[in-house]
């Protein structure tokens, strides 16, 4: 018996096999069975142990007509069909096969296939996926279900029953040759094990899923369940494999009948996040018009797709449809606030960023983001810059960027005396920010220090040496000593 993977669409699937099944020997009626409450294709047995239900070629039951067969350790569910998922342990959490949830076309993500190795015809043990040209019967007992078929002068029995002490699924099969000759027979088996670990909780499994559904996408290309699989999972992995997520997503929009709006949701961030708006806009816009659940989501992320391109205008509008769902989504005002400042609208952006901290009023993000807001205002706005920066630096004694906007608060008060301290302290917690030097450099050279003003503009220009005010500060101090020593030569002449 030998186990395949990839994805089965039933329905296309068994239409294209009835050309394959053997037609040498005829197809019979399935024998009659006394059945109590039968309803034309099942009914109890007698006993009242099993459920037995005949599927005449050309019938089916109206809805998938299934058995939960479980134990502690193991459990699966097994339609008329044979369509069929197992689990371990719990039936949400540790899927072994994959479940479709679909109660019209009852997919599976389990199946087997009887073939006549003599003349290559095939066929299933079961109504699906590749029904054969005479009748099944299935009966559902307690703790098993039973397929009796007989295709081609082979009867088949497949029993599929669970341990009731260790995690083991069985699937007994028992063949009887009808014919009047020696024949070859095999049976391979299904799981369609990629997309059941893909689902999972577990990062080591679905990290195994994606070396499964890589195998699958190789044996046969493009199948949309595949990709859209791989498409998860890649995007689950990161920065690293964005490129083979982008790869997936893109082609599994392309061929996918249809695609979920939640689906839709995160592709379209992914796209969003390369940034690629020519991809991203119409899934996101799409998820919105066939969802209006979705709709705070995606109008975050149409926004935020516009203000990684810098476009203000047009991304603020989105970031006021989000918090139109909810006032209270801060990443939005705080997006809505960077919009309007950008735009020149710095009353605006204040009152955007105090609504945020209202929320959370111990964000130190925003506080600074209002402290610069309000050091580009007029003067009087410069105490008030101060103390917000203060209080960022109460709510996050490490940040650097909260010390130098404090010290640049004091230097444009001209109480430079009282900055250096607070810009000695952005540049030791943030030795590389080249403008945290430049701003000691021109506080030092304020207050007439000038050794320790070269100093730090030389370290600016170690940092970055085409630093434009670091390189004019130097030369400005430089040209103030040569006058200076010119001055004192000439006073010595005279």
């Amino acid at each position: 018996m030998s186990a395949s993977i990839g994805a089965i669409g039933w329905a296309k699937r068994s239409r294209r096999i009835q050309d394959t099944i053997s037609v040498a020997e005829p197809a019979g009626k399935l024998p009659q069975r006394e059945r109590v409450f039968f309803n034309g294709l099942g009914g109890f047995t007698a006993d009242g142990r099993e459920y037995a239900i005949s599927l005449e070629p050309g019938t089916e039951t109206p809805a998938p007509w299934s058995n939960v067969i479980a134990s502690p350790h193991i459990g699966t569910v097994v339609s008329e069909r044979g369509g069929a998922y197992t689990w371990v342990g719990n039936a949400h959490e540790f899927r072994l096969t994959a479940w479709h949830n679909d109660p019209v076309s009852d997919a599976t993500g389990e199946a087997f296939y009887i073939r006549d190795e003599s003349t290559g015809s095939f066929w299933s043990p079961t109504p699906a996926p590749a029904r054969g040209r005479s009748g099944y019967d299935c009966r559902h007992g307690f703790g098993y279900t039973v397929f009796e078929h007989a295709e081609a002068g082979i009867d088949s029995q497949l029993t599929i029953y669970v341990a009731m002490d260790a995690p083991v699924k069985f699937a007994v099969f028992k063949l009887r040759n009808l014919s009047k000759r020696a024949r070859r027979i095999s049976i391979t088996g299904y799981f369609e094990l990629g997309k059941a670990l893909a689902g999972s909780r577990d990062r080591a499994e679905r990290s195994t899923a994606v070396g499964i559904l890589e195998k699958a996408n190789e044996i046969k290309a493009d199948q949309p369940e595949v990709l859209g699989a791989l498409c998860k999972l890649y995007t689950e992995q990161g920065a690293d494999s964005r490129e083979q997520a982008i790869a997936a997503c893109d082609k599994y929009v392309a061929v996918a009948d249809s695609i979920d709006p939640a689906e839709k949701l995160k592709i379209g961030g992914l796209f969003a996040a390369v940034p690629d708006s020519g991809k991203a806009l119409p899934l996101l816009r799409a998820a919105v018009e066939q969802d209006s659940t979705l709709a705070k989501d995606a109008n975050f992320q149409i926004g935020t797709l516009l203000f990684t391109s810098r476009d203000w205008g047009a991304a603020a509008p989105y970031f006021r449809a989000t918090l139109a769902y909810d006032s209270t989504f801060v990443p939005a005002l705080l997006n809505l606030g960077l919009c309007q400042l950008q735009g020149g609208e710095k009353s605006g952006a204040i009152e955007t960023f105090r609504r945020s901290l209202a929320i959370k009023p111990n964000d130190a993000r925003t506080l600074i983001w209002v402290g610069q807001t309000l050091l580009t205002m007029e003067p009087d706005s410069l105490p008030v810059a101060f103390e917000t920066y203060e209080a960022a630096m109460a709510a996050d004694s490490s940040s650097a960027d909260a010390q130098r906007g404090a010290g640049l608060a004091l230097l444009l008060m001209d109480r430079c005396g009282d900055a250096v301290p607070y810009f000695i302290q952005s540049t030791t917690m943030d030795p590389d920010n080249v403008q945290g030097h430049v701003w000691l450099a021109q506080t030092y050279s304020k207050c007439k220090d000038l050794a320790r003003a070269k100093e730090e503009f030389n370290k600016a220009l170690e940092l970055d040496p085409t630093n434009g005010p670091a390189s004019q500060g130097l030369q400005i101090i430089r040209n103030f000593e040569a006058k200076q020593q010119a001055r004192a030569a000439g006073a010595e002449g005279q």
